[in-house]
Formats: C-alpha cells, structure tokens, sequence
C-alpha cells in the first residue's frame, strides 16, 4: 500500500541524511569495501552483457529482443551515465531495500521502518534504495505521476532530515541512473538465482520494472 511505501522511505531518508554528502569520510571506513565507481563498472562490461544473454537464453517470455538492446545500450554507455552518478551526492545505503528486508513497527499510530540484512550496504546515491523499493512494491500498470510522486516523496523527506536542498532535476536524473545500475546489477542477478531457486515474485518485478524504465525513456534525458 502506499502508506507502506512512503513509511519505508520516509525512515531510509533518516538513514541517508546521515551520511549525506559526507562520502569521504564514509569511504574511508575499514568496513565498506567493494564500492562502486565508473571504473569498477566498467571492468565489469563483460558480464553485464552475459547476464543479459543469460537472462534472454532462459527466460524469453520476459525479456524481448528490445529488452536486450536497451540492456546493451546501458552497458555500452555506463562510462556516461555513470559519470554523472558519480558526481552526484553519495550515502550509506541499504543496497538490498526490497519486501523482503523490510518490515514495520507501530509506534504512536504511526508506521515505522525497521530495514534488516544490511550486508550489502555500500556508499552510492540514496536513490538507489528508492528504485530497488519501487521496482519491487509496485505493479506494471503504473503511472508516470504515480511513480513521480513516490520520487519527489523521498527527495523532500531527504531534504527535511539533512536541511539542505536538493535540485529536483538532478534528483530525477540520479533515480532514472539507478534504475540503469539495477537493471545491469540486480535484476539478471535475480534472474540467475531464479534459474535454481523459484522466487514468486520474479515474474511481477520483471514486468514494474520493465514499466519504470519505460516511464523514464517517455520523459528523455
């Protein structure tokens, strides 16, 4: 529901504002390792493209051929997207903030987060949480102003938590980004896992995220 969604990123804009803008500091942590830059994804061209074949060779009710080529055209252009994502304000995040690691508790009527498994937590823009969140919470039927305005909740709850003001193009453009990590990160990652393992719902967040992509190209650059 969408009292759930905005609960959930309403408390993981707290944890965002934390370490907001600070990502030096946070970097130099002994316990961060593995964060992602341009250079670390583009080591990894290789394998974003066999995921994507992989992905398309199992599971071709999914994933049409224009589905490959906006895979691979993600791969091929992530010295540029990744760039700017680069430049763009960094923080803790969950990496993993999906159902399945959240939940919440009750308190004065009001719903509060409680986010687990953080294993994977990492430095990149908070709106990763936020597109991983939406890809896997809502359904392929949405809307543009729909999806909008789950974007502009969490860019405002941010905004609130760290008093400091966040550009709302800029803020658009690091969630349409993170939706490009994601489809080269995460999704053929489940998609691998699925091959193994049956995930229920795997065939609903293929198609929202489909969906959210599509809304993103509809708007340009």
């Amino acid at each position: 529901e969408s009292k759930h969604i905005k609960a959930a990123l309403s408390g993981i804009a707290d944890v965002h504002s934390i370490w907001y803008g600070k990502e030096d500091e946070l970097t130099a942590k002994e316990w961060l390792v593995n964060i992602p830059t341009r250079d670390s994804m583009m080591e990894k061209i290789r394998l974003w493209e066999l995921l994507g074949a992989h992905a398309r060779d199992e599971f071709p009710e999914w994933f049409t051929a224009e589905d490959m080529q906006t895979q691979l055209q993600v791969v091929y252009s992530v010295v540029d997207w990744y760039a700017e994502l680069d430049n763009m304000p960094k923080t803790l995040i969950h990496n993993d903030f999906n159902p399945r690691n959240v939940t919440f508790r009750n308190v004065g009527g009001e719903l509060r987060l409680c986010a687990y498994d953080w294993e994977l937590a990492t430095v990149a823009a908070p709106q990763h949480d936020l597109a991983e969140l939406l890809a896997f919470t809502l359904s392929k039927d949405i809307c543009d102003e729909e999806v909008t305005e789950y974007v502009e909740f969490h860019r405002i709850a941010l905004e609130k938590a760290t008093g400091t003001s966040i550009d709302a193009a800029q803020w658009r453009r690091g969630y349409r980004y993170c939706l490009f990590d994601l489809l080269l990160n995460r999704i053929p990652m489940y998609v691998m896992a699925h091959t193994f393992r049956h995930y229920k719902f795997m065939d609903r967040v293929v198609k929202t995220f489909r969906r959210l992509l599509e809304i993103e190209y509809a708007r340009g650059k």
